[in-house]
């Protein structure tokens, strides 16, 4: 079995940051590098609701430690989909604080900014991750509205794409509508 396709729950995953970060540090003992992950992996991070095989990474501050984060998981096809990230969103980034390190700082995006990226990826994957009243819950709507219709109007390259967004966001919104769909 291909190790990517392991799934692993929240407290694999901050195994496996520490242990990039130990490889990370052994490579590299005298530099500081900043890696920031999305998805999946971030919505465990900041709410443990579900289980991953892999690790989205949408910045890292350096290339050169691509080939240490590919070996633990982590890949940056998310850049596919960078249209549905706020030019923004950097100023919402989470630092955690929970993996022990020395020399890498990991960061997630907020809660809101994951939601909206993944409404707009228009997968079936990515709303089922948002679908439980846990992450629902933690929603402040205020923000996402804000990242939605303020920021992603901006941001997103097709007209088309971010009017589909916006559906997809009002059926969100309107919890009792995809909830008695999964009925």
């Amino acid at each position: 079995m291909n190790v990517n396709e392991v799934l692993f729950d929240n407290k694999m995953l901050i195994n496996k940051l520490e242990n990039c970060a130990k490889e990370i540090e052994l490579k590299y003992p005298d530099e500081v590098f900043n890696i920031v992950i999305v998805g999946g992996a971030a919505l465990m991070l900041i709410n443990d609701t579900k289980t991953t095989n892999d690790i989205d990474v949408i910045s890292v501050s350096n290339d050169k430690i691509w080939p240490i984060l590919r070996h633990h998981s982590m890949n940056g096809r998310v850049t596919a989909y960078l249209d549905s990230y706020s030019s923004d969103m950097e100023d919402r980034y989470i630092h955690l604080n929970n993996i022990k390190n020395k020399n890498v700082n990991y960061f997630v995006c907020s809660l809101e900014d994951i939601v909206a990226a993944k409404l707009g990826a228009g997968r079936e994957k990515d709303f089922k991750d948002i679908q439980n009243n846990h992450v629902y819950n933690a929603i402040d709507f205020d923000l996402l509205d804000k990242i939605i219709y303020q920021e992603l109007c901006i941001d997103y390259f097709s007209e088309t794409r971010y009017k589909t967004l916006l559906r997809t966001y009002e059926k969100y919104k309107n919890k009792e509508l995809w909830q008695n769909e999964n009925h």
